[in-house]
């Protein structure tokens, strides 16, 4: 009997630890779902032009954060065509950045979808201040204005040939009349000084002072009632004009439109036994277009006239030119300092 109930015993207890590691089967990890990482996309920060005011070299930036860098932060605008100029951070208002953007003036203009982003430079405090000179080396006494320099020595040529006067007065033993003289000359070179200082894209002021030695005039030619005359000079006048220039010129990236006055000052020199010349100067104009090859090199084509006033007298004759014009198309070169 005791034999017996061992035996049931002895199979429950079996019956039991089957069970029990079938339950601990189905309660494996390894069948349980692994466990995956929480990984958070990272944040992408974007910069985005908003504003350009090209009159100030300003540039307006806006991040998709508020921006963390401080004043000097460099910052590069990249060009479709690979590019780059740079634009230092000047003030920081939460996610507005305001950047001084003169490097950007010259080549292509930054527009409102150039890409910006910050430089791969880390400012460190040792790279804001200045360097000192090297021992046994002058320090610079000046630093060079950001952009172009506003000031040009110019040299060009001129065409102009002919001085016209449409109302001058003759006067003889027989009276006085209208006519209009004209005197020949050739085309002459010319150099001096330029100012042009226009920010892009907006109006600004030129200024010129030239100088157009030694014009030979070949002949003098008048229109009357009673038929011309036309004299060839033997003896050769020439004169010498000194022309000061002021006026308004617009500025686009790299062309330039100028527009000016000028006033002219000319020096004659003529040998002659039997006439008098004279001759002053007077009010002129100037019509230009310029293009800046380089940051140093610009070309100009113009239409320049020479106002210019005159008397001629003889033993019998005195002519009042009254006020003509050296009219003519010309080409020049301007190097900026």
């Amino acid at each position: 009997m005791k034999r017996a109930i061992f035996s049931i015993l002895y199979v429950l207890v079996i019956a039991a630890n089957a069970s029990a590691q079938n339950v601990s089967d189905e309660l494996s990890l390894d069948d349980a779902p692994a466990l995956q990482p929480v990984v958070e996309s990272p944040v992408v920060i974007s910069y985005a032009i908003k504003q350009i005011i090209r009159s100030k070299n300003i540039v307006i930036v806006e991040s998709s954060v508020e921006s963390p860098f401080r004043s000097g932060k460099i910052f590069l605008a990249t060009f479709p065509d690979g590019h780059q100029c740079t634009l230092e951070l000047q003030e920081v208002n939460r996610k507005l950045m305001a950047f001084d953007a003169s490097d950007c003036n010259q080549g292509t203009p930054l527009t409102l979808t150039t890409p910006v982003e910050p430089s791969l430079l880390v400012e460190s405090p040792s790279m804001m201040k200045p360097v000192a000179p090297a021992a046994g080396t002058k320090a610079s006494t000046s630093t060079k204005a950001k952009g172009r320099s506003p000031f040009s020595a110019t040299l060009y040529y001129s065409v102009a040939d002919k001085v016209i006067f449409k109302n001058a007065q003759a006067t003889t033993g027989s009276g006085t009349g209208t006519i209009e003289a004209s005197y020949d000359s050739k085309g002459s070179f010319g150099f001096g000084a330029n100012y042009l200082n226009p920010a892009e894209y907006s109006w600004g002021l030129t200024g010129s002072l030239l100088y157009e030695p030694r014009r030979k005039v070949s002949s003098l030619t008048m229109k009357g009632p009673s038929g011309n005359y036309n004299n060839a000079f033997s003896t050769q006048p020439e004169f010498s004009i000194f022309i000061v220039e002021a006026g308004i010129a617009y500025k686009w990236s790299k062309a330039y439109l100028p527009l000016s006055l000028n006033y002219s000052v000319p020096a004659l020199t003529y040998a002659s036994n039997t006439e008098v010349w004279d001759i002053t100067g007077t009010v002129g104009g100037n019509l230009g277009f310029g293009y800046l090859f380089s940051e140093n090199s610009a070309c100009e084509v113009f239409l320049r006239a020479i106002g210019l006033k005159g008397r001629a007298t003889d033993a019998s004759t005195a002519v009042d030119f009254g006020s003509g014009y050296l009219t003519g198309f010309g080409v020049g070169y301007k190097y900026y300092f």
